[in-house]
């Protein structure tokens, strides 16, 4: 995935890691999997990038948490999905697909298992589901590919069983067929 933040620098997101291109001051730098979160992501699977309207935060999706990197102290912040588990004890896919950052602490989260709000609260953080309400057949639509912001508090939301319009502020859901 590729990603162009405010101050001009480029994301790349690959399955090794993710990179960043400062073609004025930096050049290139790359961020692998880490043992040391605050400075690096906790998988290699880089899916998808969004950064807060003052530009001090890049949000980075991984296989198993968004990644919050402060541009002005170079730390990452881990923000982990609980993994569940299916009736077998294996854990679930929930790789983190997409994401929009409503502001520096509430995004809009696409998984492989659902529509998430991620609410950051100081040192605490949660996950909550957004149910896939007033849809014929839900589970069809769980894995959101995309979200991209329409007007006002609408988003289209990009998934398995096609388009859908999601309006926040009343929480309806309208499928594109």
């Amino acid at each position: 995935v590729l990603f162009k933040d405010k101050s001009g620098t480029f994301w790349v997101g690959t399955e090794r890691g993710l990179g960043s291109f400062d073609p004025i001051n930096a050049g290139f730098m790359g961020v692998g999997a880490s043992g040391d979160l605050s400075k690096g992501i906790p998988a290699a699977s880089v899916w998808c990038f969004g950064e807060d309207v003052s530009g001090s935060y890049v949000y980075v999706g991984t296989d198993n948490a968004i990644s919050r990197l402060n541009k002005k102290t170079a730390k990452f912040e881990q923000y982990f999905r609980n993994k569940k588990t299916n009736n077998s004890g294996d854990a679930t896919e929930s790789s983190i697909l997409s994401l929009h950052v409503i502001s520096s602490d509430e995004l809009l989260v696409g998984a492989t298992d659902g529509l998430f709000a991620l609410q950051i609260r100081g040192n605490s953080y949660s996950f909550e589901r957004i149910q896939f309400t007033n849809i014929n057949n839900p589970s069809n639509f769980e894995r959101v590919y995309s979200i991209l912001h329409w007007k006002a508090q609408q988003y289209f939301l990009a998934t398995r069983g096609g388009v859908v319009l999601y309006d926040r502020a009343t929480g309806k859901f309208t499928v594109f067929e």
